[in-house]
Protein backbone atom coordinates (compact mmCIF):
# COMPACT_ATOMS: atom_id res chain seq x y z
CA UNK A 1 0.00 0.00 0.00
CA UNK A 2 1.30 3.41 -0.94
CA UNK A 3 -0.34 6.26 0.86
CA UNK A 4 -0.20 10.00 0.45
CA UNK A 5 -1.77 12.72 2.51
CA UNK A 6 -2.55 16.02 0.82
CA UNK A 7 -3.18 19.21 2.76
CA UNK A 8 -6.09 21.49 1.99
CA UNK A 9 -3.63 24.20 0.98
CA UNK A 10 0.09 24.20 0.24
CA UNK A 11 2.71 26.91 0.50
CA UNK A 12 5.17 27.79 -2.24
CA UNK A 13 8.17 28.56 -0.03
CA UNK A 14 10.43 25.81 1.29
CA UNK A 15 8.98 24.27 4.46
CA UNK A 16 10.72 25.15 7.72
CA UNK A 17 12.21 22.44 9.89
CA UNK A 18 11.08 22.55 13.50
CA UNK A 19 13.82 23.55 15.95
CA UNK A 20 14.03 20.80 18.56
CA UNK A 21 15.18 23.30 21.20
CA UNK A 22 12.49 25.83 20.32
CA UNK A 23 15.20 28.52 20.25
CA UNK A 24 12.86 30.99 18.61
CA UNK A 25 10.53 30.88 21.63
CA UNK A 26 11.84 32.51 24.78
CA UNK A 27 10.88 30.95 28.10
CA UNK A 28 8.86 33.49 30.03
CA UNK A 29 9.74 34.38 33.60
CA UNK A 30 7.20 34.05 36.45
CA UNK A 31 6.96 37.84 36.45
CA UNK A 32 6.09 37.89 32.75
CA UNK A 33 3.51 35.16 33.26
CA UNK A 34 1.91 37.10 36.12
CA UNK A 35 1.80 40.27 34.01
CA UNK A 36 0.08 38.35 31.24
CA UNK A 37 -2.44 36.83 33.66
CA UNK A 38 -3.21 40.26 35.12
CA UNK A 39 -3.86 41.76 31.68
CA UNK A 40 -5.88 38.89 30.19
CA UNK A 41 -7.55 37.50 33.31
CA UNK A 42 -11.02 38.13 31.87
CA UNK A 43 -10.38 36.13 28.69
CA UNK A 44 -10.46 32.36 28.45
CA UNK A 45 -8.99 30.18 25.73
CA UNK A 46 -11.61 29.32 23.11
CA UNK A 47 -10.32 26.15 21.44
CA UNK A 48 -13.06 26.28 18.81
CA UNK A 49 -11.22 29.21 17.18
CA UNK A 50 -7.93 27.38 16.71
CA UNK A 51 -7.11 24.19 14.83
CA UNK A 52 -5.28 21.20 16.27
CA UNK A 53 -2.67 20.10 13.77
CA UNK A 54 -2.31 16.54 12.56
CA UNK A 55 1.11 14.97 12.19
CA UNK A 56 1.27 13.75 8.61
CA UNK A 57 3.57 11.01 7.33
CA UNK A 58 4.85 11.74 3.83
CA UNK A 59 4.86 8.86 1.32
CA UNK A 60 6.90 8.41 -1.84
CA UNK A 61 3.72 8.41 -3.95
CA UNK A 62 2.73 11.88 -2.70
CA UNK A 63 2.75 14.73 -5.20
CA UNK A 64 4.27 16.83 -2.40
CA UNK A 65 7.23 14.44 -2.30
CA UNK A 66 7.50 14.20 -6.08
CA UNK A 67 7.62 17.99 -6.26
CA UNK A 68 10.54 17.96 -3.78
CA UNK A 69 8.56 19.91 -1.20
CA UNK A 70 9.04 17.05 1.27
CA UNK A 71 10.93 13.79 1.45
CA UNK A 72 9.34 10.37 1.94
CA UNK A 73 9.32 9.58 5.64
CA UNK A 74 9.04 13.21 6.78
CA UNK A 75 6.71 13.97 9.66
CA UNK A 76 4.92 17.24 8.87
CA UNK A 77 2.65 19.49 10.92
CA UNK A 78 -0.50 19.89 8.82
CA UNK A 79 -1.37 23.46 9.78
CA UNK A 80 1.84 25.19 8.70
CA UNK A 81 3.79 22.54 6.72
CA UNK A 82 6.57 22.50 9.32
CA UNK A 83 8.77 19.42 9.09
CA UNK A 84 8.85 18.02 12.61
CA UNK A 85 11.34 15.26 11.79
CA UNK A 86 12.99 13.55 8.84
CA UNK A 87 12.89 9.80 8.21
CA UNK A 88 14.74 8.03 11.03
CA UNK A 89 14.73 11.06 13.34
CA UNK A 90 12.85 10.68 16.61
CA UNK A 91 10.04 12.88 17.85
CA UNK A 92 9.51 12.56 21.60
CA UNK A 93 6.07 13.18 23.00
CA UNK A 94 3.38 12.06 25.43
CA UNK A 95 -0.23 11.21 24.67
CA UNK A 96 -3.12 12.28 26.87
CA UNK A 97 -6.24 11.13 25.03
CA UNK A 98 -7.13 8.09 22.91
CA UNK A 99 -10.12 7.11 20.77
CA UNK A 100 -10.91 4.85 17.81
CA UNK A 101 -12.75 5.71 14.63
CA UNK A 102 -13.64 4.45 11.18
CA UNK A 103 -12.00 6.38 8.34
CA UNK A 104 -14.32 6.29 5.31
CA UNK A 105 -12.69 6.24 1.88
CA UNK A 106 -14.26 6.32 -1.60
CA UNK A 107 -12.70 4.64 -4.64
CA UNK A 108 -12.25 7.28 -7.37
CA UNK A 109 -10.46 5.90 -10.40
CA UNK A 110 -7.40 4.11 -9.06
CA UNK A 111 -7.27 5.97 -5.76
CA UNK A 112 -9.21 6.03 -2.51
CA UNK A 113 -10.21 9.50 -1.30
CA UNK A 114 -11.13 10.53 2.25
CA UNK A 115 -14.85 11.01 2.90
CA UNK A 116 -14.91 11.64 6.64
CA UNK A 117 -14.74 9.75 9.90
CA UNK A 118 -17.20 8.23 12.33
CA UNK A 119 -16.72 6.93 15.88
CA UNK A 120 -15.88 3.24 16.17
CA UNK A 121 -18.35 1.88 18.73
CA UNK A 122 -19.44 -1.47 20.08
CA UNK A 123 -22.45 -1.27 17.77
CA UNK A 124 -20.45 -0.82 14.54
CA UNK A 125 -17.20 -2.58 15.50
CA UNK A 126 -18.01 -5.49 13.17
CA UNK A 127 -19.11 -3.37 10.21
CA UNK A 128 -17.96 -4.49 6.77
CA UNK A 129 -14.70 -2.89 5.72
CA UNK A 130 -15.67 -2.84 2.04
CA UNK A 131 -19.16 -1.58 1.21
CA UNK A 132 -21.24 0.29 -1.36
CA UNK A 133 -23.01 3.58 -0.65
CA UNK A 134 -25.20 5.32 -3.22
CA UNK A 135 -23.59 3.18 -5.90
CA UNK A 136 -20.08 4.20 -4.82
CA UNK A 137 -17.32 1.78 -3.81
CA UNK A 138 -16.34 2.58 -0.24
CA UNK A 139 -13.90 1.32 2.37
CA UNK A 140 -13.71 1.65 6.16
CA UNK A 141 -10.31 1.83 7.85
CA UNK A 142 -9.98 1.17 11.57
CA UNK A 143 -8.05 4.08 13.05
CA UNK A 144 -6.37 4.71 16.40
CA UNK A 145 -6.33 8.42 17.30
CA UNK A 146 -4.41 10.26 20.00
CA UNK A 147 -3.86 13.80 21.21
CA UNK A 148 -0.30 14.44 22.29
CA UNK A 149 2.19 17.07 23.40
CA UNK A 150 5.66 17.38 21.85
CA UNK A 151 8.47 17.17 24.40
CA UNK A 152 10.42 19.86 22.52
CA UNK A 153 7.73 22.41 23.36
CA UNK A 154 7.35 21.61 27.05
CA UNK A 155 10.36 23.62 28.25
CA UNK A 156 8.86 26.89 27.06
CA UNK A 157 5.41 26.12 28.43
CA UNK A 158 4.00 27.24 25.07
CA UNK A 159 2.59 23.94 23.93
CA UNK A 160 -0.33 23.07 21.72
CA UNK A 161 -1.71 19.56 21.13
CA UNK A 162 -1.12 17.56 17.98
CA UNK A 163 -3.25 14.75 16.62
CA UNK A 164 -1.80 11.36 15.71
CA UNK A 165 -3.83 8.91 13.61
CA UNK A 166 -2.81 5.37 12.69
CA UNK A 167 -4.61 3.14 10.18
CA UNK A 168 -3.84 0.40 7.65
CA UNK A 169 -0.09 0.45 7.02
CA UNK A 170 0.63 2.49 10.16
CA UNK A 171 -1.85 0.64 12.41
CA UNK A 172 0.81 -1.31 14.30
CA UNK A 173 2.31 1.85 15.80
CA UNK A 174 -1.20 2.82 16.90
CA UNK A 175 -1.63 -0.56 18.54
CA UNK A 176 1.64 -0.07 20.44
CA UNK A 177 0.48 3.31 21.74
CA UNK A 178 -2.99 1.99 22.57
CA UNK A 179 -1.50 -0.95 24.50
CA UNK A 180 0.77 1.38 26.47
CA UNK A 181 -2.12 3.76 27.15
CA UNK A 182 -4.38 1.02 28.50
CA UNK A 183 -1.59 -0.60 30.54
CA UNK A 184 -0.91 2.72 32.24
CA UNK A 185 -4.57 3.02 33.16
CA UNK A 186 -4.64 -0.58 34.41
CA UNK A 187 -1.72 0.25 36.72
CA UNK A 188 -3.59 3.39 37.84
CA UNK A 189 -0.99 5.58 36.16
CA UNK A 190 -1.62 8.51 33.84
CA UNK A 191 -0.72 7.67 30.21
CA UNK A 192 1.24 10.89 29.83
CA UNK A 193 3.63 9.88 32.63
CA UNK A 194 5.57 7.87 30.02
CA UNK A 195 7.42 9.53 27.17
CA UNK A 196 7.15 8.06 23.67
CA UNK A 197 9.65 8.05 20.83
CA UNK A 198 8.05 8.21 17.37
CA UNK A 199 10.13 7.56 14.25
CA UNK A 200 9.47 6.51 10.65
CA UNK A 201 10.99 3.90 8.39
CA UNK A 202 10.45 2.34 4.97
CA UNK A 203 8.50 -0.94 5.03
CA UNK A 204 7.86 -3.48 2.27
CA UNK A 205 4.90 -5.83 2.63
CA UNK A 206 4.47 -9.38 1.34
CA UNK A 207 3.10 -8.11 -1.97
CA UNK A 208 6.17 -5.99 -2.61
CA UNK A 209 4.48 -2.65 -1.92
CA UNK A 210 6.81 -0.22 -0.14
CA UNK A 211 5.65 2.66 2.04
CA UNK A 212 6.72 4.53 5.15
CA UNK A 213 5.39 3.55 8.55
CA UNK A 214 5.49 4.96 12.08
CA UNK A 215 7.49 3.17 14.79
CA UNK A 216 6.55 3.93 18.41
CA UNK A 217 8.18 2.88 21.66
CA UNK A 218 8.20 3.94 25.31
CA UNK A 219 11.50 5.48 26.39
CA UNK A 220 10.94 6.23 30.08
CA UNK A 221 9.32 8.67 32.50
CA UNK A 222 8.26 12.02 31.07
CA UNK A 223 9.59 15.22 32.61
CA UNK A 224 7.37 16.98 35.09
CA UNK A 225 7.06 19.94 32.73
CA UNK A 226 5.80 17.67 29.95
CA UNK A 227 3.35 15.96 32.29
CA UNK A 228 2.05 19.32 33.49
CA UNK A 229 1.38 20.49 29.94
CA UNK A 230 -0.38 17.23 29.03
CA UNK A 231 -2.53 17.44 32.16
CA UNK A 232 -3.45 21.04 31.34
CA UNK A 233 -4.49 20.19 27.79
CA UNK A 234 -6.41 17.11 28.85
CA UNK A 235 -8.53 19.32 31.11
CA UNK A 236 -9.03 21.87 28.33
CA UNK A 237 -9.97 19.32 25.66
CA UNK A 238 -12.33 17.54 28.05
CA UNK A 239 -14.25 20.73 28.73
CA UNK A 240 -14.19 22.66 25.46
CA UNK A 241 -15.10 22.13 21.83
CA UNK A 242 -12.07 21.06 19.82
CA UNK A 243 -11.49 22.02 16.19
CA UNK A 244 -9.15 19.77 14.23
CA UNK A 245 -7.39 20.74 11.04
CA UNK A 246 -9.14 18.79 8.28
CA UNK A 247 -6.88 17.28 5.65
CA UNK A 248 -7.83 15.44 2.50
CA UNK A 249 -6.23 12.00 2.35
CA UNK A 250 -5.81 9.79 -0.70
CA UNK A 251 -4.33 6.33 -1.18
CA UNK A 252 -3.45 4.24 -4.17
CA UNK A 253 -5.85 1.31 -4.60
CA UNK A 254 -3.18 -1.40 -4.30
CA UNK A 255 -3.55 -4.92 -2.99
CA UNK A 256 -2.78 -5.09 0.70
CA UNK A 257 -1.60 -8.00 2.79
CA UNK A 258 -2.48 -9.19 6.26
CA UNK A 259 0.87 -8.06 7.70
CA UNK A 260 -0.33 -4.46 7.46
CA UNK A 261 -3.10 -4.88 10.02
Amino acid sequence: MKQETVKETTKTKAPPVADADQKAVAVRTPQEMQAFNDEFASEKLDTSDVKIAKILLMQGSSELVKSKKFQAGDMVRSTDSTIIAREGEAVNLVVFKKWKSWRNMELVGKRYEWRGEEPLTAENANAEWDYTKDGKTMRRDKTFNFYGILASEAKSGLTFPVKLSFSRGTIKAGEVLADLYERQLAYQKKPYETEISLTTKLHTNKNGDSYNIFVAEAIGPASQALQNEASKWRRITNNQTITEHVVQETEEATTTSSDEF
